[in-house]
């Protein structure tokens, strides 16, 4: 299950603990902005650990080009070093 990651301040703040009236309408708008933030650059603890990497598309806004980026727990480059050369020293 993906949420916010460990230590963000409403990771662990549940919908029924909020009170009602204005200050509610704040707190919703505040979590709402930190889980689409979370959507668009995930944290090390909501990416798949299975090795995959998750793509995420966006225009950049100054110059209308499209951009991929791509989020993982592991670099795809730690697997383009030659084989049996892994952990050489006094390269």
């Amino acid at each position: 299950m993906r949420r916010l990651p460990e230590g963000h301040e409403w990771q662990s703040v549940r919908a029924d603990e909020i009170p009602l009236g204005p200050a509610m309408d704040t707190i919703e708008r505040l979590v709402l902005e930190a889980a689409q933030q979370e959507g668009e650059k995930p944290s090390f603890d909501n990416l798949p650990s299975d090795g995959s990497l998750v793509a995420r598309h966006r225009v950049d806004a100054d110059t209308g080009s499209k951009v991929t980026e791509f989020y993982g727990k592991r670099s795809f480059i730690a697997d383009m070093g030659k084989a049996g050369q892994a952990g050489r020293e006094n390269c």
